[in-house]
């Protein structure tokens, strides 16, 4: 769980019976549980949110990558009538 081994959970469990006493011990444990429960939930919230956020990030990154790329290909147009006619057979062949 939080990498403690069972001499360390007795350990923790001895002092607890020490400090809370026997009687109050199963209704700590119990508010224990309810808190950590709660704290990991939250934490799978989180990870959801971060998650999202980095899907959302790089649908927007290949969107605009993709925007470039096509604007790339309409600068580079093998029809500009500026292009040495060696040039755009070479261009031709590789498409």
């Amino acid at each position: 769980m939080f990498g403690i081994g069972a001499p360390e959970l007795v350990l923790i469990v001895i002092i607890a019976i020490i400090f809370i006493g026997p009687k109050k011990l199963p209704e700590v444990a119990r508010m224990f549980g309810r808190g950590y429960r709660e704290f990991q939930s939250a934490l799978e919230g989180v990870k959801k949110d971060f998650h999202e956020a980095g899907e959302i990030a790089t649908k927007d990154v290949k969107a605009s990558v993709e925007e470039v790329k096509s604007s790339v290909k309409d600068a580079v147009s093998v029809d500009d009538p500026h292009i040495p006619a060696e040039f755009k057979k070479d261009s031709q062949n590789k498409s």
